[in-house]
């Protein structure tokens, strides 16, 4: 559950471009503020980096999920979304890292056992494929 009392997995796809720009104002605010102690910041950065991704602004919530992880290097949910997009962007070594950290962190969850799994075998075609460039 977010800062916002959204649940990200269920409450995103209810949400309105209004909605999240002014979330996105409002974790932009905490994020800028001095005084901010660390987990209502890692927080932010994580709402917001939610944000990023429903809009498709991979890199930036790539950006603000480590930040998040450097603020709070247990924030299961961020090593996971994070770990998704880096497999959505190819970069396969880089998202079983962060998943297997997620699973260090919350072992039983069974969306970060599949995960692993499918980046897994999308890791493989890539080297099949590559290999197979190479031999042609």
């Amino acid at each position: 559950m977010g800062r916002y009392g959204i649940d990200w997995d269920k409450g995103e796809k209810n949400l309105t471009d209004e909605d999240m720009n002014i979330i996105m104002a409002e974790t932009t605010k905490i994020i800028d503020e001095k005084n901010t102690d660390m987990d209502t910041l890692s927080g932010a950065f994580y709402d917001r980096g939610v944000l990023f991704e429903i809009k498709k602004k991979y890199k930036k919530a790539i950006s603000d999920y480590t930040s998040s992880i450097n603020l709070k290097n247990d924030f299961w949910a961020a090593y996971f979304n994070r770990g998704r997009l880096f497999a959505l962007e190819r970069e396969y070594d880089i998202a079983l890292s962060d998943l297997n950290k997620a699973m260090q962190i919350n072992p039983d969850d069974q969306d970060t056992i599949k995960l692993i799994g499918h980046v897994q075998k999308a890791k493989q075609i890539k080297e099949a494929n590559e290999k197979e460039a190479n031999n042609g």
